[in-house]
């Protein structure tokens, strides 16, 4: 342990500890020091305007909307996490072993949606009144430049050259999307990063997955069969389907946080088209477009293998 971060205590055999606990052995696992709270508690609620200037929140629902957002990414960074065990997993045909890390995926990202839905508690003038709220303050930062969501879907099964968004009568690609040219948002994109580029070269889980069906020689539609009822890769299908739901589900939310808060065609933060741009992508954009046609109509109260979240 860095000593920087205790100190000699009055106690005899004792240290202090840099949350102001006194212990006796600083290299052993401590509740403040275990989960990073020195790292974590700074960063909670306060608005970075650049690379190294913070600025006190305009007001609570400011701090609010920035803690809930900095939730989320912890929740997503666990789904990637997961989704990368999952991917390994299926690739040694485990898919059992993948099944947990799927539910897991499945499990964070309700937990960032919960997190979300957080935001319909502001108050409106705080959040949009001009000299009240901070709204203005956040352009032109934007929720689709979340890096992390961005590679939940490539990870999860979304390549760069599926279709994402229809809008205007055009559809575009995931790329496309990323890399809008100036003009239709009134300035260029600069959501497609290095490490997309990097992710979109790897394989995801439904990659993996369809590779798993050919060694197994099954098809999809076999696989949804009652013949295959039961079976390793049919349970986990429909865990990737229940994570492709969940997803759109925290992409409804989105959606509806800014019908709420801008109207159902108000422009978004950056001067996009806002509310109908984060409608098409809901109607357009899917993980695993061959799963989701043959699963949209399936009512079944759980799937195989349930569990509890």
């Amino acid at each position: 342990m860095d000593e920087s971060h205790w100190r000699e205590s009055s106690t005899p055999g004792t240290v202090v500890l840099a949350c102001g606990h006194e212990v006796a052995d600083p290299a052993k696992p401590h509740y403040c020091t275990y989960i990073g709270l020195r790292v974590i508690l700074p960063a909670a609620g306060e608005p970075n305007v650049g690379s190294a200037h913070t600025r006190a929140a305009i007001n609570h629902e400011e701090a609010n909307f920035i803690v809930v957002h900095q939730a989320c990414e912890l929740a997503l960074l666990r789904v990637i996490r997961e989704l990368e065990m999952t991917r390994d997993a299926i690739e040694k045909d485990d898919s059992d072993g993948a099944l947990p890390h799927m539910r897991w995926a499945i499990s964070w990202m309700k937990s960032a949606i919960d997190s979300t839905r957080l935001l319909f508690r502001m108050d409106k003038d705080l959040f949009m009144k001009k000299g009240v709220g901070f709204r203005d303050e956040v352009v032109p930062a934007s929720g689709a430049e979340s890096a992390q969501a961005r590679e939940v879907e490539l990870l999860a099964g979304m390549r760069s050259d599926s279709p994402y968004m229809t809008i205007h009568g055009r559809t575009f690609t995931f790329r496309g999307t990323m890399n809008v040219p100036a003009g239709m948002h009134g300035r260029s994109s600069r959501w497609w990063t290095l490490k997309m580029e990097e992710r979109a070269r790897t394989p995801s889980v439904v990659c993996r997955f369809k590779e798993a069906l050919v060694r197994a020689e099954i098809a999809l539609g076999d696989l949804m069969s009652d013949a295959h009822k039961g079976h390793p890769l049919r349970r986990l299908a429909q865990a990737i389907w229940r994570f492709e739901k969940t997803y759109l589900d925290f992409r409804q939310v989105h959606l509806k946080l800014a019908i709420h808060f801008l109207g159902p065609n108000t422009a978004g933060t950056a001067g996009s088209d806002g509310v109908p741009y984060l409608d098409a992508i809901l109607r357009t954009a899917r993980l695993y477009p061959e799963l989701w046609a043959i699963m949209k109509d399936v009512k079944s109260p759980k799937p195989e293998g349930a569990w509890d979240h």
